[in-house]
């Protein structure tokens, strides 16, 4: 574990706005406020070079509580953002053909 400030964490850059459920996020935002970031619950993970890749959602609620220079204990990953994309792309690739034989053999050995 590594401890950060809120502002180091580099969030993914889009247009579309985070969705989630109302009552999920004020239920996240009400424990957040009161309790801080409980790591027992969920650690936001990180990149090595600080890109979140879990805990977006988390972050956003604590930039608004706390603000920027709020430290947090976040799990840090031992690879750049580059690589572990690289690595979910690999994966999902390698796996459609499983997931194509999977499939065709359970819809028609019937």
């Amino acid at each position: 574990m590594a401890k950060v400030k809120l502002k180091e964490l580099k969030t993914l850059k889009t247009n579309q706005p985070y969705f989630w459920n109302k009552s999920n996020r004020k239920s996240l935002y009400d424990d957040l406020k009161e309790n801080g970031l409980n790591t027992k619950k969920g650690n936001i993970k990180v990149t090595f070079d600080n890109h979140i890749i879990d805990g977006h959602h988390r972050h956003k609620i604590l930039m608004e509580i706390y603000g920027e220079d709020y430290e947090i204990k976040v799990i840090k990953f031992p690879f750049p953002k580059f690589l572990y994309i690289s690595l979910l792309y690999t994966i999902l690739v390698l796996s459609i053909p499983i997931l194509l034989v999977v499939y065709v053999y359970q819809n028609y050995t019937k």
